[in-house]
């Protein structure tokens, strides 16, 4: 009988380790689910973040695309504008010397009536003040259009 209790009690501490072992590791199983648990919150949070960021990245590169559209549309206008102002300059220096040649022709044809008479210098330089006055006035005037016409159409 002694042999038996013996045997019994070497039973017992047997099963109390093996359940101190068993508990021991159901803490430390217990402890990596929550590990586990604590990660794929995490990562739950970052795909969260992620499909933000990526949603919002979207959103720049479509408003992006858009300026881009709204960009291309305001250099086609400038560059229409551009070839309108170079043509009304263009329109307008040739204006510009015609009168000229005007003011010139004007100039020999009163040198030619006078004939054979002695230019009186002194007349001879008001009219030259006066036709360069006039060609000086009319550029200032067509300089003054296209610039407000360029301001018009810049604001607009």
């Amino acid at each position: 009988m002694e042999e038996e209790l013996r045997q019994a009690r070497l039973e017992v501490d047997a099963a109390v380790r093996d359940r101190f072992l068993t508990q021991l590791e159901v803490g430390k199983l217990t402890e990596e689910l929550e590990a586990l648990d604590m990660q794929r919150m995490r990562e739950a949070q970052a795909q969260v973040k992620a499909k933000t960021m990526l949603e919002q990245s979207r959103r720049e590169l479509e408003e992006e695309h858009r300026v881009q559209i709204w960009l291309r549309e305001q250099v086609n206008q400038l560059e229409h504008e551009m070839r309108l102002l170079v043509q009304t300059h263009q329109e307008d220096v040739a204006h510009l010397e015609a009168t000229s040649t005007r003011s010139r022709t004007t100039t020999q044809h009163t040198f030619a009536q006078r004939g054979n008479r002695e230019p009186n210098l002194l007349q001879l330089g008001e009219q030259y003040s006066q036709s360069t006055s006039r060609a000086w006035q009319e550029a200032a005037e067509a300089y003054q259009d296209h610039y407000v016409l360029l301001m018009f159409m810049w604001d607009t």
